[in-house]
């Protein structure tokens, strides 16, 4: 059972970096879905402020009315191989001891009737990480990260350039908190 937080306390030097570099994507034009890029230009942000920062691969669930079982998966596999030049999984920042997301709200989708709209996501990390998972609830949706496997697809994708993520770093920083 994933260890749920339900109002997250975390730094607030860490909420307005993922807020602004969600926000820099947006001005930028760039897709709302694009985990690698904006999670990439997460951390490159922090390290510049001089804070230690990596990527992470993950899978997200999210259960709408706390009903059991994942109505949403965010970078799942399902057992199957990556398609070639792909891979399976979801990318987020770690810093600090917290999980920052800049794209859950690329879940903007309609679950079994529950329409699901989440802000950009920085929770503390439990204890139990990496090895357990990480959640909270927001509303009446409860959202839980686990470590996704190996896997290092994304490192080919064309997002994973420093041309394509340090425009959103560029826009981040003249992006008001």
């Amino acid at each position: 059972m994933p260890e749920m937080i339900d109002e997250p306390i975390v730094p607030d030097h860490l909420t307005a970096a993922c807020w602004r570099i969600n926000r820099a994507n947006a001005a930028l034009g760039g897709p709302i879905n694009n985990c690698v890029c904006a999670s990439l230009a997460l951390v490159a942000l922090l390290r510049e402020q001089g804070q230690a920062a990596q990527v992470v691969q993950v899978t997200v669930r999210l259960a709408a009315d706390g009903r059991p079982g994942a109505d949403y998966i965010l970078g799942g596999d399902d057992g199957k191989p990556a398609p070639a030049g792909g891979w399976y999984g979801h990318l987020v920042a770690v810093s600090g001891g917290h999980l920052l997301d800049p794209t859950v709200d690329q879940v903007d989708v309609d679950c079994d009737g529950q329409k699901i709209l989440l802000p950009t996501l920085v929770l503390p990390l439990p204890d139990t990480w990496p090895s357990g998972s990480a959640g909270t609830t927001i509303g009446a949706v409860s959202v839980t990260y686990r470590r996704h496997r190996r896997q290092f697809g994304w490192q080919k994708s064309p997002s994973a350039r420093p041309s394509a993520y340090m425009p959103i770093v560029q826009k981040a920083k003249q992006t008001s908190p």
